[in-house]
């Protein structure tokens, strides 16, 4: 007989992009065979792998990996070559469209010709290794990709590379017997920096159900290894964070929200990672370094 499970709780604090969760949690020693465990696993056993839809669990995975990605990507300053000057930058919005589309797409075949590679180079040449995308619809079934990456890339290189690669695929064929070109405006790119709330806009934005006639049952989202899978910096908390967390609760510098078995404090002002000690800040940036190097 398998002994019964020793239950521990522990206190934690978890670092999320503007604020910190503190909670409790069981820890189970021992045995974990319960009966809603052996359904969960024979759950995940049955069901599909993609629907073509962003669901509740999905959505779950788009809002941790656009937490991280916003974790590493702090505020900085890039040099544009077409303008000649530096300009703020923490976050690239990319657009890639299919052009003249007089046929409904193969959607499989768009994301293994050219959004697959696509995506292989952005991270292999031009460093951008860190980012989510999402597949849309437009009203007439035509598909396009967003992607969101904290690596400058200019729109000329995007462009060339995304048509090369449609080209490649004979997905441009149209275009060049109408246009006598390869050449489409087929990109658009957008820098965020400023947006209030960026992170809700995100996981809006990344959200959305737009698979309009249901047909598309493939992958729908995805993100770079380094954030697929990935846990939140998360550490005990102690006495400092006990002290400082009130400290700045007092003097109104932290907004609040309890909940039944966690409390969510967001400073109003200040950064969240004064809410850390020494030791846990080299353990957070640490985190942060092995998420970026893919570790």
């Amino acid at each position: 007989m398998a002994k019964p499970a020793t239950r521990h709780y522990c206190e934690f604090l978890q670092v999320r992009f503007t604020k910190v969760i503190a909670f409790t949690q069981c820890l189970n020693i021992g045995n974990n065979n319960s009966a809603k465990f052996r359904r969960n696993i024979e759950k995940l056993k049955t069901q599909n792998t993609y629907t073509g839809e962003v669901k509740k669990g999905s959505k779950k995975r788009i809002t941790k990996a656009v937490d991280l990605l916003l974790q590493l990507s702090p505020l900085t300053k890039v040099y544009n070559p077409i303008t000649n000057k530096y300009q703020k930058f923490r976050l690239t919005f990319i657009t890639l469209t299919i052009p003249l589309q007089s046929a409904k797409m193969d959607v499989n075949y768009l994301y293994k010709s050219s959004l697959k590679p696509f995506l292989r180079w952005i991270s292999e040449v031009k460093k951008a290794n860190t980012y989510v995308y999402k597949l849309e619809f437009q009203k007439n079934g035509s598909p396009h990709y967003h992607i969101t990456t904290n690596k400058f890339i200019r729109y000329d290189e995007l462009k060339s590379k995304w048509n090369l690669l449609l080209q490649a695929a004979g997905i441009l064929d149209e275009h060049k017997f109408k246009f006598g070109n390869y050449n489409p405006n087929s990109t658009d790119i957008h820098q965020v920096f400023a947006l209030k709330n960026i992170e809700a806009y995100l996981c809006k934005y990344l959200s959305k159900n737009d698979n309009l006639d249901g047909t598309y049952k493939g992958k729908i989202w995805g993100c770079s290894d380094n954030l697929k899978g990935q846990k939140m910096y998360t550490t005990e908390i102690n006495r400092f964070n006990n002290l400082i967390i009130r400290r700045a609760t007092e003097d109104g510098l932290i907004e609040v929200f309890q909940g039944k078995n966690f409390a969510i404090f967001k400073p109003t002002n200040d950064s969240i990672l004064n809410l850390l000690d020494n030791t846990q800040l080299t353990e957070y940036k640490q985190h942060l370094k092995q998420l970026k190097n893919g570790a």
